[in-house]
């Protein structure tokens, strides 16, 4: 077996304190080498990658932002442009959250959270209440009953306002009625396939009207617009950018996704490490990047869906959450 090659491991550990401003948190449990895994359950440590100085410690040693941020003590011990916070802070800052238009006050009552860490909460928040959307549209509203109120091209907004719902989900579900209204024997599939292109590109619809409308719901909805989406993906795909380059720096051989697939793996972590790395004591074997703020219901998913399956298969890993995460998390 090769041996870890220490000079990587330490430039890299250097390319992640000098460059990034977030914590990962480290699954442990039997891995490849044959290290013996905690029970499950069991309480781990994370294992924090800081931006300050040439630390490279836990989060366990970093100061945790708690609800109480105005006192003082907890002024002078938490860092300013924290990432991670306290599940009580997390849930204190959510749930006064009801429009983006909030972060400008949070911004200002929250002087030691990253603005980054905030505006990643919102994109929480705002994809909790497009779901919740889904359910309160109105069934009536088909396209059929609202064609002759599309006087002006916010007039679908005016709609969605006066049954609080996005504009952008309202728009999503009267495209779905035209095209059944059109195509009334048309496959679910192909439905969900012309809703979802026409709502990158309203142009698509044969109703001009029509398509004015969803053009301006696009242009200002703030919860669940298709630009909003596209620029999600554009941040996780800079995010990824710059862990590979990273890896590559540190002249750590890995597979990208994209690799894996193409040599028939079913699960796919964003980076597979050739050989397993050491950070602070702990065994790495593969690194998830997450452009986006851990919280419970979130990683909780990922846990299900993507990080126990790739334990499973590959052993213990690295996942980073660029925009921090909550500091009570559990791990298992």
């Amino acid at each position: 077996m090769k041996k870890t090659n220490i000079t990587a491991v330490r430039t890299l550990k250097s390319s992640f304190d000098k460059y990034l401003s977030c914590f990962a948190s480290s699954f442990m449990g039997m891995n490849r080498l044959g290290m013996p895994l905690p029970p499950k359950g069991s309480k781990l440590p994370f294992t924090g990658i800081v931006s300050s100085g040439n630390q490279f410690s836990a989060p366990s040693s970093v100061n945790v932002l708690s609800s109480e941020n105005n006192t003082r003590q907890n002024q002078e011990n938490v860092k300013k442009n924290n990432k991670i916070i306290s599940r009580d802070c997390f849930y204190r800052i959510f749930n006064s959250m009801t429009q983006q238009s909030d972060l400008n006050r949070l911004v200002t009552e929250n002087p030691l959270i990253s603005c980054e860490t905030l505006n990643a909460i919102w994109y929480v928040k705002a994809l909790m209440i497009a779901k919740k959307a889904a359910y309160k549209l109105p069934t009536h509203l088909t396209y059929t009953a609202i064609a002759n109120q599309l006087a002006g091209q916010d007039s679908l907004v005016k709609i969605a306002k006066e049954y609080d719902v996005p504009s952008c989900a309202l728009a999503r579900h009267v495209i779905k009625s035209f095209y059944t209204s059109l195509m009334p024997s048309i496959s679910e599939n192909f439905l969900k396939t012309q809703t979802s292109q026409a709502m990158k590109n309203p142009t698509l619809l044969s109703d001009q009207k029509l398509a004015a409308c969803v053009q301006y719901c696009i242009d200002v909805d703030n919860l669940c617009s298709p630009k909003l989406d596209s620029k999600r993906r554009e941040i996780g795909l800079e995010c990824e950018k710059k862990l590979f380059e990273y890896l590559q720096a540190a002249g750590v051989p890995h597979l990208a996704e994209e690799n894996m697939r193409g040599r028939g793996y079913a699960k796919t972590p964003d980076a597979l490490l050739l050989y397993p790395i050491a950070i602070d004591g702990y065994i790495i074997n593969w690194i998830e990047s997450k452009a986006t703020f851990g919280e419970d219901s979130t990683h909780r998913r990922y846990m299900d869906d993507q990080f126990w399956p790739y334990h499973n298969r590959f052993g213990p890993g690295l996942v980073i959450y660029w925009f921090g995460f909550i500091e009570e998390i559990n791990i298992f």
